[in-house]
Protein backbone atom coordinates (compact mmCIF):
# COMPACT_ATOMS: atom_id res chain seq x y z
CA UNK A 1 0.00 0.00 0.00
CA UNK A 2 1.19 3.51 -0.91
CA UNK A 3 0.58 6.36 1.23
CA UNK A 4 0.39 9.61 0.01
CA UNK A 5 0.61 13.38 2.18
CA UNK A 6 -0.59 15.99 0.81
CA UNK A 7 0.76 19.49 2.99
CA UNK A 8 0.89 23.38 3.12
CA UNK A 9 0.51 25.37 6.06
CA UNK A 10 -1.65 27.90 4.09
CA UNK A 11 -5.10 27.33 3.27
CA UNK A 12 -6.06 28.27 0.02
CA UNK A 13 -3.14 26.79 -2.02
CA UNK A 14 -4.93 23.69 -3.22
CA UNK A 15 -4.34 20.64 -1.30
CA UNK A 16 -7.97 19.31 -1.39
CA UNK A 17 -7.62 19.63 -5.57
CA UNK A 18 -4.64 17.88 -5.57
CA UNK A 19 -6.21 15.43 -3.34
CA UNK A 20 -8.79 14.70 -5.34
CA UNK A 21 -7.84 14.23 -8.53
CA UNK A 22 -4.92 11.88 -7.35
CA UNK A 23 -7.63 9.94 -5.70
CA UNK A 24 -9.48 9.88 -9.37
CA UNK A 25 -6.72 9.35 -11.31
CA UNK A 26 -5.91 5.94 -9.29
CA UNK A 27 -9.71 5.07 -9.09
CA UNK A 28 -9.65 5.48 -12.94
CA UNK A 29 -7.12 2.86 -13.35
CA UNK A 30 -8.52 0.40 -11.06
CA UNK A 31 -6.93 0.80 -7.98
CA UNK A 32 -8.71 0.78 -4.19
CA UNK A 33 -8.02 4.16 -3.14
CA UNK A 34 -8.62 5.85 0.36
CA UNK A 35 -9.17 9.42 0.46
CA UNK A 36 -8.49 10.44 4.29
CA UNK A 37 -9.46 14.28 5.29
CA UNK A 38 -7.20 15.88 8.15
CA UNK A 39 -8.58 19.27 7.54
CA UNK A 40 -11.49 20.21 9.82
CA UNK A 41 -13.36 22.00 6.81
CA UNK A 42 -13.97 18.57 5.54
CA UNK A 43 -13.65 20.18 1.84
CA UNK A 44 -12.37 16.18 0.63
CA UNK A 45 -15.27 14.60 2.09
CA UNK A 46 -17.82 17.16 0.87
CA UNK A 47 -16.46 16.49 -2.84
CA UNK A 48 -16.70 12.48 -2.18
CA UNK A 49 -20.63 13.01 -1.02
CA UNK A 50 -20.64 14.28 -4.71
CA UNK A 51 -19.40 11.70 -6.11
CA UNK A 52 -21.80 10.06 -8.86
CA UNK A 53 -22.37 6.29 -8.15
CA UNK A 54 -21.45 5.40 -11.67
CA UNK A 55 -17.89 6.95 -11.62
CA UNK A 56 -15.30 4.37 -9.49
CA UNK A 57 -15.82 4.43 -5.92
CA UNK A 58 -12.95 6.03 -3.59
CA UNK A 59 -13.49 5.15 0.35
CA UNK A 60 -13.67 7.97 2.47
CA UNK A 61 -12.87 8.90 6.02
CA UNK A 62 -12.91 12.16 7.72
CA UNK A 63 -9.92 11.81 10.23
CA UNK A 64 -10.32 15.10 11.81
CA UNK A 65 -13.39 14.28 13.35
CA UNK A 66 -12.29 11.08 14.79
CA UNK A 67 -13.48 7.49 14.16
CA UNK A 68 -11.84 4.76 12.54
CA UNK A 69 -10.86 4.56 9.19
CA UNK A 70 -11.57 0.72 6.62
CA UNK A 71 -8.80 0.49 4.12
CA UNK A 72 -7.71 -2.25 5.11
CA UNK A 73 -6.87 -3.60 1.17
CA UNK A 74 -6.45 -0.25 -0.21
CA UNK A 75 -3.93 0.13 -2.40
CA UNK A 76 -3.43 3.78 -2.07
CA UNK A 77 -4.43 6.14 0.69
CA UNK A 78 -4.32 9.90 0.11
CA UNK A 79 -4.32 12.47 2.91
CA UNK A 80 -5.41 15.57 2.55
CA UNK A 81 -3.90 17.83 4.97
CA UNK A 82 -4.96 20.59 7.29
CA UNK A 83 -4.06 24.02 7.26
CA UNK A 84 -2.19 25.67 10.32
CA UNK A 85 -0.80 21.89 11.35
CA UNK A 86 1.03 21.51 14.50
CA UNK A 87 4.71 19.88 14.41
CA UNK A 88 3.17 17.01 16.19
CA UNK A 89 0.41 16.41 13.81
CA UNK A 90 2.36 17.22 11.16
CA UNK A 91 5.01 14.50 12.64
CA UNK A 92 2.12 12.17 12.72
CA UNK A 93 1.04 12.31 9.23
CA UNK A 94 4.31 12.28 7.58
CA UNK A 95 5.25 9.22 9.63
CA UNK A 96 2.36 7.39 7.82
CA UNK A 97 3.02 8.74 4.41
CA UNK A 98 5.67 7.48 1.80
CA UNK A 99 5.12 10.83 -0.28
CA UNK A 100 4.90 14.32 1.18
CA UNK A 101 3.48 16.72 -2.19
CA UNK A 102 3.73 20.44 -1.25
CA UNK A 103 1.36 22.32 -3.36
CA UNK A 104 3.14 26.09 -3.48
CA UNK A 105 0.94 29.20 -5.38
CA UNK A 106 2.80 32.04 -7.28
CA UNK A 107 2.40 34.00 -4.03
CA UNK A 108 5.18 36.02 -1.97
CA UNK A 109 4.00 34.80 1.19
CA UNK A 110 2.83 31.31 0.06
CA UNK A 111 6.63 30.90 -1.10
CA UNK A 112 7.90 32.13 2.42
CA UNK A 113 5.35 29.91 4.15
CA UNK A 114 6.64 27.09 2.20
CA UNK A 115 10.23 27.87 2.85
CA UNK A 116 9.41 27.98 6.51
CA UNK A 117 7.42 24.68 6.51
CA UNK A 118 10.05 22.72 4.86
CA UNK A 119 12.81 23.64 7.54
CA UNK A 120 10.50 22.05 10.10
CA UNK A 121 9.71 19.07 8.16
CA UNK A 122 13.55 18.39 6.64
CA UNK A 123 14.51 18.38 10.51
CA UNK A 124 12.15 15.91 11.40
CA UNK A 125 13.68 11.80 12.15
CA UNK A 126 11.67 10.21 9.69
CA UNK A 127 12.65 13.09 6.79
CA UNK A 128 16.64 13.08 8.15
CA UNK A 129 16.95 9.41 7.45
CA UNK A 130 15.73 9.78 4.06
CA UNK A 131 13.22 7.26 4.72
CA UNK A 132 10.42 9.95 2.77
CA UNK A 133 10.32 11.12 -0.42
CA UNK A 134 9.22 15.06 -0.66
CA UNK A 135 7.95 16.66 -4.26
CA UNK A 136 6.82 20.23 -4.75
CA UNK A 137 4.12 21.09 -7.30
CA UNK A 138 3.68 24.47 -8.78
CA UNK A 139 -0.09 25.11 -8.30
CA UNK A 140 -2.58 27.07 -10.23
CA UNK A 141 0.96 28.68 -12.69
CA UNK A 142 -0.35 30.70 -15.67
CA UNK A 143 2.27 30.76 -18.54
CA UNK A 144 4.09 33.79 -19.50
CA UNK A 145 3.48 35.31 -16.22
CA UNK A 146 6.12 37.49 -13.89
CA UNK A 147 4.36 35.20 -10.53
CA UNK A 148 5.13 32.25 -12.23
CA UNK A 149 8.80 33.05 -13.32
CA UNK A 150 9.09 34.07 -9.74
CA UNK A 151 7.76 30.95 -8.76
CA UNK A 152 9.94 28.56 -10.47
CA UNK A 153 12.64 30.21 -9.53
CA UNK A 154 11.96 30.18 -6.15
CA UNK A 155 11.34 26.28 -6.14
CA UNK A 156 14.27 25.68 -7.66
CA UNK A 157 16.06 26.85 -4.21
CA UNK A 158 14.08 24.52 -2.41
CA UNK A 159 15.56 21.30 -1.42
CA UNK A 160 13.10 19.40 -2.62
CA UNK A 161 12.52 17.98 -6.25
CA UNK A 162 9.90 20.16 -8.13
CA UNK A 163 7.45 17.46 -9.53
CA UNK A 164 4.81 19.55 -11.45
CA UNK A 165 3.89 22.75 -12.46
CA UNK A 166 -0.26 22.72 -12.54
CA UNK A 167 -2.24 25.44 -15.07
CA UNK A 168 -4.77 27.89 -13.12
CA UNK A 169 -7.63 26.37 -14.72
CA UNK A 170 -11.71 26.74 -14.56
CA UNK A 171 -12.10 22.87 -15.68
CA UNK A 172 -10.78 22.14 -11.73
CA UNK A 173 -13.64 24.06 -10.52
CA UNK A 174 -16.29 22.52 -12.61
CA UNK A 175 -15.43 19.19 -12.08
CA UNK A 176 -14.93 19.24 -8.47
CA UNK A 177 -18.54 20.62 -8.58
CA UNK A 178 -19.27 17.12 -9.43
CA UNK A 179 -17.50 15.47 -7.53
CA UNK A 180 -15.15 14.94 -10.14
CA UNK A 181 -11.38 15.16 -11.49
CA UNK A 182 -9.92 15.34 -14.66
CA UNK A 183 -9.29 11.87 -14.76
CA UNK A 184 -13.54 11.65 -14.87
CA UNK A 185 -14.09 13.87 -17.79
CA UNK A 186 -13.51 13.78 -21.53
CA UNK A 187 -10.33 13.23 -22.54
CA UNK A 188 -10.55 15.89 -25.32
CA UNK A 189 -11.41 18.42 -23.16
CA UNK A 190 -9.16 18.88 -20.46
CA UNK A 191 -5.45 16.81 -22.03
CA UNK A 192 -3.11 19.22 -21.89
CA UNK A 193 -4.37 19.51 -18.21
CA UNK A 194 -3.38 15.46 -17.99
CA UNK A 195 -0.24 15.78 -19.16
CA UNK A 196 0.82 18.33 -16.57
CA UNK A 197 -0.07 15.30 -14.19
CA UNK A 198 2.57 12.69 -15.71
CA UNK A 199 5.90 13.92 -14.14
CA UNK A 200 4.13 14.30 -10.91
CA UNK A 201 2.35 11.00 -10.91
CA UNK A 202 5.92 8.97 -12.56
CA UNK A 203 7.65 10.96 -9.12
CA UNK A 204 4.66 9.51 -6.60
CA UNK A 205 4.58 5.83 -8.71
CA UNK A 206 8.43 5.20 -7.82
CA UNK A 207 9.04 2.81 -5.56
Amino acid sequence: MKSILIANPKGGCGKTTLAVNLASYYARRGKSVGLVDLDDQGSAMGWLGLRPEKHPGIKGWHAARGGRSSFNGSDVIIMDGPARITSSKLEKALNNAHVILIPVLPSLFDMDAVARFLEGVCALPAVKRGKKRIGLVGNRVRSNTISTRDLKKALKKMPPKVVGNLSDSQIYVRAGALGLGIFDIAQSQCQHLRDEWKSLIRFVNKD
